[in-house]
């Protein structure tokens, strides 16, 4: 009801009540334009690491040049992921 103009007749309260509405108005537009923009970056992430997964299969299945031959290390086998689990480790200490 304050919005209009029949209720307020001071003209300060009618530039201060606009001006509020017109700040919560664009209050709103960015929480709203921010989720919108984080569920953009969340599904292209997601299509990203589809991809490489699906690259990093058929290369790993067909070819072993992703897992092999540019890691120097084979995910297939267990023993060799943990000691890459060991080296990252020890790179961050």
């Amino acid at each position: 009801m304050l919005c209009f103009a029949h209720w307020n007749d001071a003209p300060e309260i009618k530039i201060i009540v606009g001006w509020s509405m017109i700040g919560f108005v664009g209050f709103l537009l960015a929480i709203n334009l921010g989720i919108i923009l984080f569920n953009i970056g969340r599904t292209i992430k997601l299509i990203l690491i589809k991809y490489f997964r699906i690259i990093n299969r058929f290369c790993s299945k067909k070819f072993n040049i992703l897992c092999e031959n540019c890691l120097g290390k084979s995910f297939n086998n267990p023993d060799s992921l943990k000691e890459l689990i060991e080296d990252e480790k020890e790179k961050l200490r």
